[in-house]
């Protein structure tokens, strides 16, 4: 995954569209910094629609 922070060397659309957003940090203060996150690879578990994995791994114990 590749980081890098939105600014005035972007695309004026891509400015636009992050700050349009409506994210908001949970710290109070100023925070005038946005950064885009670019996946370079996609892993993981594939989710099938209809199928739900069970509920309580039967392996497990409580």
């Amino acid at each position: 995954m590749t980081a890098e922070e939105v600014g005035p060397e972007h695309r004026a659309d891509l400015v636009a569209r992050t700050r349009a957003t409506g994210l908001e940090p949970w710290a109070p203060g100023e925070h005038g910094h946005r950064v885009r996150l670019i996946p370079t690879a996609v892993t993981g578990r594939r989710i099938v629609p209809g199928e739900l994995p069970p509920a309580v791994d039967p392996r497990a114990y409580l």
